[in-house]
């Protein structure tokens, strides 16, 4: 498979149906799985130097509180060709602003439970969310976060950043 074959894009929701015949929503079997796919870039120049703004791409998410969440993100260059994570190390954060001392949420490489490179040479790390992440967290709040990527020759770049909205579900209980 091609770097050009790795999705790069936003939400992905995958569904499956009981029948070869998907246009019936009784069929509807319910949702599998829902992540985030993410494409982040290393760029040698973090701010743009003529309109001075970042130079790496800029995320929404939200997530509802007390759920799981995987975020897979994509490493490119300013060309859009495929970063070789081999040898790396990632980590996401998330804080209450920028200038905020407290960091709320981070999950790093360096632990398997927390996140991973998945397949090196295309460009791809795993983050995982689960629900004790989020429960000390205000619900209908926005947060900040960010992913950093430590290459293997030590250089470290911040490869995307955004906002997070926690969302409040409604149904509190366990299915």
């Amino acid at each position: 498979m091609s770097s050009t074959d790795r999705p790069c894009r936003g939400t992905q929701i995958e569904v499956f149906y009981k029948s070869n015949d998907p246009t019936e929503p009784w069929e509807l079997a319910g949702q599998l799985d829902y992540r985030v796919k993410w494409c982040g870039l290393i760029s040698v120049y973090p701010v743009h130097l003529t309109r001075k703004v970042p130079t790496v791409p800029f995320y929404h998410l939200d997530i509802y509180a007390a759920n799981d969440k995987t975020i897979t993100v994509y490493v490119k260059d300013k060309d859009l060709n495929v970063i070789n994570l081999a040898g790396a190390r990632a980590v996401f954060t998330v804080r209450k602003t920028k200038d905020s001392p407290t960091v709320l949420i981070q999950k790093d490489t360096a632990n398997p439970s927390e996140g991973e490179i998945g397949s090196p040479n295309w460009g791809e790390i795993f983050f995982y969310i689960v629900p004790a992440d989020t429960s000390g967290l205000d619900q209908q709040e926005e947060y900040v976060f960010d992913v950093r990527v430590q290459v293997a020759s030590g250089k470290v770049y911040t490869v995307l950043e955004g906002i997070m909205l926690l969302r409040e579900p409604v149904n509190l209980t366990t299915p």
